[in-house]
């Protein structure tokens, strides 16, 4: 078995980054963590941590990683029990599933709610939607910008697809672009705050 590191932020996870490129020789490796490149002002003592976790196998490195993050912030396993998706099926479109990224003719909204009224009418028991990366105003390199619905995606809103079907929404992001809303609210709050 081979040994694994994992490599994360540990605080400010909306203001972090981290980035992997080739050195000046094209040949060496390099990654770095730190703040995004959209932030131009860090308060006084603001701090950021990274987490570098080790094992013999990802497994180990995983559980690892998971016990120190579950420490740092006070957390245990107890959510597991209450985990909807882990205790129920739900209907998923992420990459490889039926509309991932294609609603068909119509728009997502009409689509998912159509997947509802066919799951009511053949018995099958999804209790809850999970919606992939495709639902979201993205930013540079595809990152979320603002984790709202897009109108010609979900004209009415995810919240209206989810009180039409009373399934509650799991929604997927891949990661922050350098331009999200939301790193400069925290920021910004930071910095009022100070």
């Amino acid at each position: 078995m081979k040994n694994a590191v994992v490599m994360s932020p540990a605080s400010q996870f909306m203001a972090a980054a981290q980035s992997v490129w080739k050195g000046m020789d094209n040949k060496t490796n390099n990654i770095g963590f730190g703040l995004l490149g959209s932030v131009t002002e860090i308060p006084d003592n603001f701090g950021y941590e990274t987490i570098f976790s080790y094992g013999v196998g990802v497994n180990a490195a995983m559980d690892s990683w998971g016990i120190w993050m579950r420490h740092r912030y006070g957390k245990d396993r107890s959510f597991r029990n209450s985990d909807f998706s882990i205790n129920y099926v739900g209907y998923w479109t992420d990459n490889g599933a039926c509309y991932h990224y294609d609603p068909g003719e119509k728009n997502y909204e009409d689509t998912m709610l159509q997947v509802y009224e066919a799951a009511v009418e053949k018995n099958i028991p999804f209790r809850y939607l999970q919606l992939d990366l495709w639902w979201y105003f993205k930013g540079r390199h595809s990152g979320v910008k603002n984790w709202t619905a897009m109108p010609d995606v979900f004209p009415h809103g995810i919240e209206y697809v989810s009180n039409q079907t009373s399934w509650p929404i799991f929604a997927h992001n891949r990661w922050w672009s350098t331009e999200t809303d939301y790193a400069k609210q925290v920021l910004d709050s930071l910095v009022s705050s100070i």
